[in-house]
Parts: structure tokens; sequence; C-alpha cells
């Protein structure tokens, strides 16, 4: 009796950690990985290093977090990353969702327009942001030459260079970038859902409205919700956009968080304070997953 308690607690340990186990392999070169510049960053951003003088540079303690949070641009950046991210998860949740459903429809060429949809997603972000910098171009855009030929505007519109709507461009722009990666990770969901809980929820007298309800949102519950915080940690750390097509400007009205530490990395050569800014982006994304997975795991324990 006592061989074979042991033998079930033993058995019971395997089974419930046998999917850690095999994470292992995986995790400790990405530890490996990780650990080292993670470590450079946190030591380099209590000293005061400089890209001048890399050999020469002494302990400052708290000064570089002194000095970030004391300046006014670091607000700045920190509100155009949360409004570059918070719309670019609305968005990209209501469009993303709409043309998942969409593709799922039954409909003649459904496959090449599957095909075809990730096209802006795989496009490389430097090439795509050429391209919508001649689209959104003030003299020679297309926008601009179909909103005039339509009668909409007298004169071309200064998309990224009107400190009112550059932001709004980049937005636009991540958005149509995320847009795609979200609607077919959706669609892929929507196509692991039982075709027969629809049919079960019919014969209950479910309308359209309660089958959504009940049966689509529950069923891409889980792969929205790590699809969509992807997104947002990836455009809250938006970089290439802003400095391919604004570069921080007009009036540093696009300057997002990681461009305000690029700056002072690279421009300034200040990479002691460069790295407090990363160390403090890192923490705000930090903090947003923790919250945003505890209140989408709990929702869902409920």
């Amino acid at each position: 009796m006592r061989n074979d308690s042991l033998r079930f607690k033993c058995g019971r340990f395997t089974r419930r950690h046998f999917s850690t186990f095999l994470l292992i392999p995986s995790l400790i070169p990405l530890l490996l990985i990780l650990a080292w510049p993670l470590s450079q960053v946190v030591y380099y951003s209590f000293t005061d290093l400089n890209l001048r003088r890399f050999r020469e540079y002494d302990f400052v303690g708290l000064a570089n977090f002194r000095r970030l949070f004391a300046d006014p641009r670091f607000y700045d950046a920190v509100l155009n990353s949360f409004q570059i991210a918070f719309w670019t998860l609305l968005c990209t949740a209501i469009l993303g969702f709409a043309l998942a459903l969409l593709l799922n429809q039954e409909f003649k060429g459904r496959q090449f327009f599957r095909t075809i949809t990730i096209i802006p997603w795989a496009t490389p972000i430097v090439a795509a942001t050429l391209i919508w910098a001649w689209i959104l171009d003030f003299q020679f855009g297309v926008l601009n030459w179909i909103l005039i030929s339509l009668g909409i505007i007298s004169e071309g519109i200064g998309w990224y260079i009107d400190p009112s709507l550059a932001l709004s461009a980049i937005i636009a722009i991540t958005i149509w970038r995320n847009l795609p990666l979200v609607a077919i990770m959706l669609l892929s969901g929507l196509q692991s859902i039982d075709t027969g809980l629809y049919e079960a929820a019919k014969i209950d007298g479910a309308g359209p409205i309660n089958r959504f309800l009940y049966v689509t949102l529950p069923g891409v519950r889980s792969i929205a919700s790590i699809v969509l915080l992807l997104v947002t940690l990836w455009s809250f750390r938006e970089m290439a956009a802003v400095k391919i097509l604004t570069n921080g400007g007009p009036a540093r009205a696009t300057e997002t968080l990681v461009f305000y530490m690029y700056e002072q990395g690279f421009v300034s050569h200040r990479m002691g304070a460069a790295s407090a800014t990363g160390l403090v982006t890192l923490v705000i994304c930090l903090v947003f997953s923790i919250l945003y997975m505890t209140a989408v795991l709990g929702r869902k324990e409920s």
C-alpha cells in the first residue's frame, strides 16, 4: 500500500509538471541571453556612462532617475506611448475581430483574401513606413489627391508635419501593421470552436447575439487575450515608424518613450540615462502585463 501511494504521488507530480520540464531546455538559453544584457542595463542605469568616454564612468546612484522624472519630455513621451498603445489595442481588437468574422465566412476567393491579409504585418517596417510616407505626403500624397478629387478638402493636409495630426498618423500606421496579425490569430480561434456548440445553442433558442456572446467570445478569449497583450506591448514600444516618418517631431509631438531613450543614448551619448529610461520602460510594461493578465485570468476563473 505504501509503495502504491508513493508511486501515485510520483506519477501525479510527473504529470503536473511535465509541461514545465519540457520548457526547461528552451528557457535556459533564453535566460542566459536575457540575463546579461538586463543586468548591464540595471548596472549602467546607476552610472554616468557616456559613449564619448566609454571606459570612464562613475557610480551616481539615483541621479539618472531623478533627472528623468524631473524632465517634462519624459512625461510627454509616456503620454504619447500610452496613446499609441491604447488606440492600437482598441482599434485592432474591434477591427481585427470584425475581419476575422468576415474571413471565417464561406465566400468565393476566401483563401486568397486570407493569404493577402497578412501582407501588412509581413512587410518590413522600413518599407511599409516609406510607403505610408508617400501616401501621406503633403504635396504628392495619394491620400490628399483622393480627398481633393472627391471635393472633401480644398488643399493638401500635412498628415505627419502638422503637430495636431502627426501622432494620429503614427497610430494609423501602427494599427495597419498589427491588424492582420490580430485578425489571423482570432480567425484561428474561431475555427477551433466546435460547430456543435452553435447547433446546440440554436436548438436551445439562442439568437445570433446570444450565440456570439456565449459561444464565440468564450471560444476566442484565450487567444485574444495573448495576442492583444503582445500588440499592446509592441505598440507601447513603437520606434521604427516614429524614427522614419517624423523623427519624433514636429515639435516632439510624436516622441515616444523608446524614441526618447534612443535620443538619450545615441544622440546625446548618455547611456547611463538611456539605461535608466529603458529600465523604467521595462517596469511599466511588466506592471501593465501583470495587471492585464490578472484581470483576464480573474475573469476567466469567475
